[in-house]
């Protein structure tokens, strides 16, 4: 399958390294991972955890060497961390946060690795990680907007209670059609490409598709401002990624299957809450742009980044909720 770009960190692997200790304890910490050291030991505090490297040490380095594909990975019993630097430097700044954090849970709070799921695929733990069955190696752990907190909980804590959002209840019916306002009507259209003006918070788009089954290489919905994109990517013969962009840099949060067969998209903007519907189905819930909705785009190219011909976008609505 070519060009598509699967999480940086989708398969995070320690070892289990024996051998002579220090006789000096040292902390040594790069000065771009002390930022996210910092953030572990605050967290830690902030749920009565205490972490202090006094007696054991830590060392935090970049390191050359790829094991498995991983971006970082943990010398158990050591305080040792190694981080790949060309993945380090393509990462988000949650991702990066996200990264220190797994392999502290390693190599500070013991933890192995757990790849435990909730019933709608979304990981228990952000300690998720090698080996993975499947498609499990597709699915990113969300470790993103509002469900950072329950997994820095868990982390701490694996007594932890299943967050809310591991049993949403959002259906397409939860809207009538009395409680939009309709801004904007395409219809026919080989691509969309909006930028609507005063949408407010409360909004809901929907895309009616024809022809995604002959779609060489990706459809992609996007939308957003310049700050903040969220973006919806269906790779044929592959599945879908949802995501946010932020600052130029992709985080994918949740992984489906779907690929084909798909005749609707609806993105529903309400409450502080973004919900995706595939066929009127319930696929993911996230969080809401933190910016003005102020560019839409969807379309679908094959490899060389050439609209496909047999795609077709049989109507577009954009709503305000009231």
């Amino acid at each position: 399958m070519n060009n598509i770009k699967f999480p940086l960190f989708g398969m995070l692997v320690f070892f289990l390294l024996f051998g002579c200790k220090k006789d000096k304890i040292e902390y040594i910490v790069d000065s771009d991972f002390e930022e996210y050291v910092q953030r572990f030991i605050n967290e830690a505090a902030a749920r009565g955890v205490e972490i202090d490297f006094s007696d054991t040490g830590l060392l935090i380095e970049y390191s050359d060497r790829i094991v498995d594909g991983a971006s970082g990975y943990c010398y158990l019993g050591e305080h040792h961390i190694v981080i790949d630097k060309s993945e380090w430097t393509a990462l988000t700044d949650t991702q990066k946060e996200y990264l220190l954090f797994h392999e502290l849970g390693h190599c500070e709070l013991d933890r192995r690795h757990k790849n435990d799921q909730f019933e709608n695929l979304l990981w228990e733990s952000l300690m998720r990680g090698d080996p993975l069955v499947g498609t499990q190696q597709n699915i990113p752990v969300p470790y993103y907007g509002f469900r950072k907190n329950y997994y820095r909980d868990e982390l701490f804590n694996q007594n932890t209670s299943a967050p809310d959002w591991s049993n949403p209840t959002f259906t397409i019916d939860d809207i009538s059609a009395a409680d939009k306002e309709l801004l904007i009507e395409r219809q026919n259209a080989p691509r969309v490409s909006e930028a609507p003006a005063a949408v407010g918070e409360n909004f809901e788009m929907e895309f009616q598709i024809n022809g995604i089954n002959g779609v060489p290489f990706i459809t992609e919905l996007t939308w957003g401002s310049g700050s903040q994109k969220f973006f919806v990517r269906i790779y044929r013969n592959f599945g879908t990624y949802i995501g946010a962009l932020e600052n130029g840099k992709d985080q994918q949060v949740f992984y489906h299957p779907t690929k084909d067969d798909l005749d609707k998209i609806t993105v529903r903007q309400k409450d502080g809450l973004t919900q995706l519907f595939f066929d009127d189905s319930l696929i993911y819930h996230f969080d809401e742009l933190s910016v003005a909705l102020s560019n839409i785009k969807l379309e679908a190219r094959n490899g060389s980044d050439v609209l496909a011909p047999s795609f077709s976008i049989e109507k577009f609505i954009l709503s305000k909720l009231l």
